[in-house]
């Protein structure tokens, strides 16, 4: 009863923040229009490419993960790409949820191998979003007060130790706590994040990082290339929260608008760069759902 309560907060809550961005976007149409007329279509042509690099990454994750279950080219590449645009476009997070399934349909995978990888990939994200999140907040020269600093270096070492404490969890837990964990990982020995999957997941937040800096720069919002990272990290908290409009409505404007405004952006300028920004990645959703779907199915690959 309580799940079912939960569940659905969630979808009124994502419901509201649906309605309210299509209000603020109506609200705020001209400076928007404003906006994306000013925008240069090199930088978003060059924020497409780094979108694709960031999804390649992360085909190339999932198929280390699976140990190689089936072909990188076109199984995987089709399955993160289908994976991101129903994360992207589905309310309350459950497009997320997708990735089992989409395993299972394209590369062969069990489902239990799926959640786990799903779980492991998830750790993993909010690791490496700590050591950007450590990174930027130490290293954006804008005038960010010591306290919000302190702050959010704290949260950053948090979800950098984040994996250790759920494995350890796992591990050393007991009784009802542990058979529930043990559940979720499938009853394996989970591990502690290696070297080489480290890397990777951080290289796939540079090229988010990188997406965002030519949007940015496609839009010509007045950030550094460090302001940058700060407003990524900044997003974390907000993506994996349970609360999420229709086409990431809500969460996006709202991580854009507070990161904003903490390097300096007030928010009635904020919201209309957030909003317009907005636009040029549900673009890139788009594009890279329709360009997935094109792909040859493995089994013609393999003939060609």
């Amino acid at each position: 009863m309580n799940r079912i309560r939960a569940k659905s907060v969630s979808l009124v809550l994502s419901g509201v923040l649906s309605i309210g961005i299509v209000i603020a976007a109506i609200y705020y149409r001209k400076d928007i229009g404003e906006v994306i007329r000013q925008t240069d279509f090199f930088w978003v042509a060059a924020g497409a490419l780094c979108y694709g690099c960031n999804y390649f990454c992360r085909s190339w994750r999932l198929w280390m993960y699976t140990e190689r279950l089936g072909a990188l080219f076109p199984s995987y590449l089709r399955i993160t790409g289908l994976h991101g645009f129903n994360s992207y476009f589905l309310p309350m997070r459950s497009g997320d949820l997708t990735l089992p399934f989409l395993l299972r349909l394209y590369a062969d995978v069990p489902l239990t191998l799926g959640s786990r990888v799903l779980l492991r990939a998830r750790m993993l994200d909010v690791s490496s979003l700590g050591y950007l999140l450590i990174f930027a907040t130490l290293f954006t020269p804008s005038a960010i007060s010591s306290s919000w600093r302190g702050l959010l270096l704290c949260a950053g070492m948090g979800f950098v130790a984040f994996p250790y404490v759920a494995v350890n969890m796992v591990r050393r837990g007991a009784g009802m706590t542990k058979a529930r964990l043990r559940r979720i990982v499938g009853g394996m020995q989970p591990s502690y994040p290696d070297f080489r999957e480290t890397v990777i997941s951080l290289t796939i937040w540079f090229w988010i990082g990188c997406t965002i800096f030519c949007v940015i720069r496609s839009l010509d919002i007045p950030l550094s290339f460090y302001d940058v990272w700060f407003l990524v990290a900044i997003q974390l908290p907000l993506q994996i929260l349970p609360v999420q409009g229709l086409a990431n409505s809500g969460n996006h404007e709202v991580g854009w608008v507070f990161a904003l405004s903490l390097l300096g952006v007030p928010p009635s300028q904020g919201l209309p760069m957030a909003l317009a920004s907005h636009v040029v990645f549900v673009l890139y959703a788009v594009l890279l759902g329709g360009m997935v779907l094109l792909l040859p199915s493995a089994k013609n690959a393999a003939a060609s």
